[in-house]
């Protein structure tokens, strides 16, 4: 077996393929993957390794710090194995390549995750001094199977407080770049209420690699970014919503509404425009992930009828100095 590094000019083909192949359910396209690395900001450190059998592409591995949660000296890693190549030691050479990758950081904290219906990836983890920190749902809704009507008077509420709820592409129309701040304002102060492991403390990028973000991002349309808008012009709530490249469904970004304006029926009208927008575009299914401690947003999907997955538990591995990172 051989690791080595990605090569960019030639590997995104096959990396593409070997995710596809481990992870049928969710699959990307090389221009997915070129474009997640494009937006990758400056200070990011990120190392991503391949092993190949015989020539052929088998398993990859990645670890990079967290841009809305970051920290230099703490990294999220993953391993991607072919079905067929597992329980060979290809994950541990993977793992042990990564670690050395940032080992100059002297790291604190190793984050990964694993489903839990995937009880071989739960056991390395968990053999390695991995630690759970945090369970979060993925759930999905088919959309032909939901009933608005029952959420009429609901959705009227937010009127009468004056809230505007609409889409970004006609706010950029009305408004033009200016509405970019506003909608970073509001995504900004939303995501500091995201569930987070404990101890995980949230940062914000900068306004200008955010926006360079959105420039560089093949999966964002504004026709599908749901917006409340406040009697003043203030944007106060939002649920996004992306289509995949590949794959006929709607991935949910962040649903959130700032804290004053909470139980005004915002969040739970954002999302039935959701609905009808994947209704008439004739997409069948909408896919969301919540943490299980966020009754909040859960209580929202349950009604609406979305159905939970398998569950991701997140993991965590905390160093002291001196330890070594590979443990057990």
């Amino acid at each position: 077996m051989q690791i080595r590094a990605f090569n960019p000019e030639a590997d995104y083909e096959k990396l593409a393929a070997l995710h596809n192949a481990v992870w049928p359910d969710y699959q990307i396209t090389v221009e997915e993957l070129r474009a997640r690395d494009d937006q990758r900001e400056a200070k990011i450190r990120h190392h991503r390794l391949l092993a190949e059998k015989e020539g052929q592409l088998v398993a990859q591995g990645r670890i990079g710090n967290s841009s809305w949660s970051y920290d230099p000296r703490k990294f999220n890693l993953g391993l991607d194995v072919l079905p067929e190549f597992r329980q060979q030691g290809i994950g541990q050479a993977l793992l042990a390549a990564l670690e050395e990758r940032v080992a100059d950081t002297q790291p604190l904290q190793f984050g990964a995750d694993a489903r839990e219906d995937q009880p071989h990836s739960v056991e390395f983890l968990i053999k390695r001094g991995f630690v759970e920190c945090m369970r979060s749902w993925e759930s999905r809704l088919k959309v032909d199977s939901v009933d608005l009507a029952p959420f009429a008077d609901t959705r009227q509420k937010p009127g009468q407080y004056g809230v505007r709820l609409t889409d970004l592409a006609t706010l950029i129309a009305e408004e033009g770049e200016a509405a970019f701040p506003k909608l970073y304002d509001m995504e900004a102060e939303c995501a500091l209420d995201v569930p987070r492991p404990e101890g995980e403390v949230p940062t914000i990028p900068e306004y200008d690699v955010w926006r360079e973000q959105i420039r560089k991002s093949v999966r964002f349309n504004p026709e599908c970014q749901f917006i409340a808008v406040a009697p003043d012009g203030a944007y106060v709530g939002i649920s996004m919503l992306f289509p995949p490249k590949a794959g006929n469904y709607l991935d949910t970004g962040l649903t959130g509404v700032r804290r004053a304006y909470r139980r005004q029926g915002i969040a739970l009208a954002l999302k039935c425009m959701a609905v009808e927008y994947a209704r008439a575009q004739g997409v069948p299914e909408i896919r969301t992930d919540n943490a299980q401690s966020n009754r909040a947003m859960l209580s929202i999907n349950e009604a609406l009828g979305f159905e939970k997955q398998p569950a991701w538990i997140i993991y965590e591995k905390r160093l002291v100095p001196g330890d070594s990172p590979m443990g057990a």
